[in-house]
């Protein structure tokens, strides 16, 4: 029996031995499978820029080649200008860019008109498209969106340095303040050509770690976009693209100036329709035309450089007038003063072919015959005898006076009164008479013929 417990005791003793056992043994568990790296993001260009831009490849030692690199001094202040227009035109402000960038324009007209002048001197022998092309490209280089608050910060700051510098001054001046205006421009540039590499990193190996986005780099120039856009009422934060986000006041140049340039144009079509209607009239065969070349004729036979040079000055004088006078304006001068200069020549040959040899005189002397009718069949001898002149006491006596008597064929004396009425009216007619003889209207003929006549009496 004691045997039996001593077994049952040993077994329960080693199933409590097993258990210890197995509860101090540590547990087997698999191990968990490596969790992936995350994707990395696909970059975004910066400042909300459109993928694939023509933005230049910076050179060997990370600088970018731009419309603006190895200007002369007087091309910067030109390429400055150009920038300051852009800005005034694009920016947001409460109209203080636009007045000062006007003001620059006025007191600096000289130096700016300098400047053009070396700005275009390299383009002569490419012509007019040429020089286009480059003024377009600088304009659309200071105007590009993404950098545009940025570049909008740094107009306003150096608009004023622009107008305080004085004229002597401004090529020295200038280059730096170039830099100073493009720098937000090429700044932008820098961040896209790290865009660049980053999404052919990307595109090389979606699942690369170490790639990185924009969206961290383009926080503080996305914060400046959020300021600008804080600085005036939402209601008027409407934008439209002239070449740049542009606020409503830029919107409003934007469309005086298109106003303007249309009406600029307008008057140009009605003038220059207006001198060609003219000169189409003027060598038709009408009759109203063949009387104006005959009146035409004398001058354009002995005075056709005279002319030309009366057509010199005018164009001489608008050119000299009229403000902002480009390069195409000026062309466009020049075409119609030849074009009205070879006119003139042809004029004068058909004239020469209708009218050879004729004087004004010749013109005239059917006007001049008319007037001479005219006062003839009036009889101003007659008429003038009929006025009445008021009476008045007259000397007589002592030869001081005009004779008392004049004894008629009838041999009745007339009365002193009739005497002096008929004197005073005959002088008169031929006062009258002298004063037309002298001012042109009767030839000597007719004069002599007339006073003749009033002479008879």
């Amino acid at each position: 029996m004691r045997d039996m417990n001593r077994i049952a005791m040993g077994r329960w003793v080693a199933i409590l031995v097993l258990t210890l056992i197995a509860a101090c043994a540590r547990k087997h568990r698999p191990e968990p499978e490596p969790t992936p790296p995350p994707a990395a993001v696909k970059p975004v260009p910066p400042l909300g820029a459109a993928p694939g831009l023509p933005i230049p490849e910076p050179g060997p030692d990370g600088r970018f080649e731009t419309i603006n690199s190895g200007v002369g001094a007087q091309e910067a202040v030109w390429h400055v200008r150009a920038a300051l227009n852009v800005a005034a035109l694009s920016c947001r402000d409460d109209g203080t860019l636009t007045r000062t960038y006007n003001q620059l324009l006025t007191q600096r007209k000289a130096a700016l008109n300098t400047a053009y002048a070396s700005e275009t001197t390299r383009f002569k022998a490419a012509g007019l498209p040429a020089l286009d092309r480059h003024m377009t490209q600088l304009y659309n280089f200071f105007a590009q969106p993404p950098a545009q608050v940025a570049f909008c910060q740094a107009a306003k700051a150096e608009m004023p340095q622009a107008v305080a510098v004085q004229a002597a001054d401004l090529p020295g001046y200038a280059p730096q303040a170039l830099a100073r205006l493009e720098a937000p421009v090429l700044a932008f540039y820098a961040a896209y050509d790290r865009y660049r590499h980053d999404l052919a990193a990307w595109e090389a190996n979606p699942n690369k770690a170490s790639t990185e986005t924009f969206a961290a780099r383009a926080a503080p120039m996305a914060k400046m976009a959020a300021d600008d856009a804080s600085d005036t009422p939402t209601a008027a934060n409407w934008r439209i693209q002239i070449g740049a986000f542009t606020g409503q006041p830029a919107a409003e140049a934007a469309w005086s100036i298109g106003t303007s340039l249309m009406v600029s144009i307008a008057t140009t079509i009605i003038v220059v329709g207006a001198f060609f209607s003219a000169a189409g009239w003027l060598s038709s065969p009408t009759g109203s035309a063949r009387g104006a070349r005959r009146v035409l004729a004398p001058a354009l036979d002995r005075y056709l450089p005279y002319c030309y040079g009366g057509l010199a000055v005018i164009l001489g004088i608008y050119l000299l007038s009229a403000s902002g006078v480009g390069l195409r304006i000026f062309l466009t001068v020049v075409v119609i003063g030849v074009m009205a200069a070879l006119g003139l020549r042809e004029l004068s040959k058909q004239t020469a072919e209708e009218f050879p040899g004729l004087t004004y005189d010749e013109v005239f002397a059917p006007t001049r015959k008319a007037i001479g009718t005219a006062v003839a069949d009036a009889k101003l001898g007659e008429r003038a005898s009929k006025l009445k002149r008021p009476e008045g006491k007259r000397p007589s006596g002592g030869g001081m006076g005009i004779p008392d008597v004049r004894r008629p064929a009838g041999g009745r004396r007339e009365r002193p009164a009739e005497v002096m009425r008929e004197e005073d009216a005959r002088l008169s007619s031929l006062e009258r008479l002298a004063t037309l003889h002298e001012k042109g209207v009767l030839t000597d003929e007719e004069f002599a013929t007339e006073k003749a006549r009033l002479l008879k009496f």
